[in-house]
């Protein structure tokens, strides 16, 4: 009776231990050189002067954004990385981004200045990761784009369509490199890399696919 509990607690599934791919996400990109090939392949231009500038706003209890960086004093790039789906994540990083672009000007000169104020140009991303256990789960591409007004209040036919034109809006570029169990497998056992993956070759995906072998293993005994 007891070898059969003791069986039966090998198989339970470790919780995943989100904050450690968090820290794992940060240490990749710390180096100012992992940054700019970063900001090579998103923005497909060689930076040449990469400043941190990760941001905490109040509104989230002082929690730090995954990465961000100031490319040539020209591009604010933000991305976050996570292994859930988040249908939230533009708003998330609205935030995010509001808060640093605010830091890059005086406070008060951009309220009260007749000045007019400049700002770096902002670009949102998400690097997507996880484990699906069926195929249809996946996204039709790995990169597609998320908007703020895709969580706008639906309105009906009454309403005139210049009405309901929203006047604020978010996008978020998302690279999203979920596997399945079957392809997290091949990959551990024969290298093999989901096709889909093959024209990201670069940093970034093989970030995610070791995030993904991370997320594998948390949930694996």
């Amino acid at each position: 009776m007891q070898q059969k509990d003791t069986q039966e607690k090998v198989q339970e599934t470790m919780p995943v231990n989100r904050k450690a791919k968090d820290t794992f996400f940060k240490t990749v990109y710390a180096s100012e050189e992992r940054r700019r090939k970063l900001a090579s392949f998103l923005l497909g231009i060689e930076g040449k002067q990469i400043t941190t500038a990760n941001v905490r706003p109040v509104l989230f209890g002082n929690k730090e954004n995954d990465l961000a960086f100031v490319c040539d004093a020209i591009f604010y790039v933000m991305t976050e990385s996570q292994a859930t789906i988040c249908p939230n994540i533009s708003y998330r990083l609205l935030e995010y981004i509001t808060a640093g672009l605010r830091s890059t000007v005086d406070s008060e000169q951009l309220l009260y200045s007749r000045k007019r104020m400049y700002f770096p140009i902002p670009k949102l991303y998400l690097l997507q990761t996880g484990l699906e256990m069926k195929a249809e789960n996946l996204p039709e591409k790995v990169q597609y784009d998320v908007r703020l007004s895709d969580s706008y209040i639906a309105v009906d036919e009454k309403y005139r369509e210049e009405a309901a034109e929203p006047d604020l809006e978010v996008v978020v570029h998302v690279y999203d490199f979920r596997m399945t169990l079957d392809e997290m497998f091949d990959y551990i056992e024969q290298n093999i890399v989901p096709a889909r993956f093959e024209v990201y070759a670069g940093d970034m995906r093989d970030y995610a696919l070791t995030a993904n072998g991370i997320t594998y293993m948390q949930r694996e005994v």
